[in-house]
């Protein structure tokens, strides 16, 4: 096996269990040992094939399972800092300012615009399109 068709080996390892572990917060040292290999091994596999960072492509990731919650109806009850420390962001202040970096919007206006949609839409949650632009990876518009 070449070295690129092993480096897609890694990131579809990672990509597979990020999918299945959704919801939980992974760090890159939890990347490392799901694909067997050393952060440098990974931090190569991802630029070849992903054009970003693990630890960007991570952090993306994490902010985009919090804006789903903050916009599904049965996260209603839960506060943004719950949902943002379900996702593995611990400083409020960081979290709004990368979420709104990525979204456009701060966690609070996503939240207040869900709740509104909701309750015109009887309790329907947004769907993907909501904040008008699906972000990437490299958080470049």
């Amino acid at each position: 096996m070449g070295r690129s068709a092993g480096r897609q080996v890694i990131v579809t390892r990672v990509l597979t269990a990020m999918t299945e572990r959704e919801g939980e917060p992974l760090s890159l040292a939890d990347l490392c040992r799901i694909a067997g290999v050393s952060e440098r091994t990974l931090y190569y596999a991802f630029k070849q094939h992903c054009n970003v960072s693990p630890a960007r492509f991570l952090k993306v990731h994490r902010l985009q399972g919090a804006f789903r919650d903050l916009c599904r109806a049965d996260t209603m009850d839960m506060t943004i800092a719950d949902i943002a420390n379900k996702w593995g962001f611990w400083h409020m202040g960081q979290f709004a300012k990368d979420f709104r970096a990525l979204h456009g919007m701060l966690p609070s206006e996503t939240r207040r615009k869900a709740v509104r949609h909701a309750s015109k839409t009887g309790g329907c949650v947004l769907g993907p399109a909501f904040a008008g632009r699906r972000p990437s990876p490299s958080g470049r518009r």
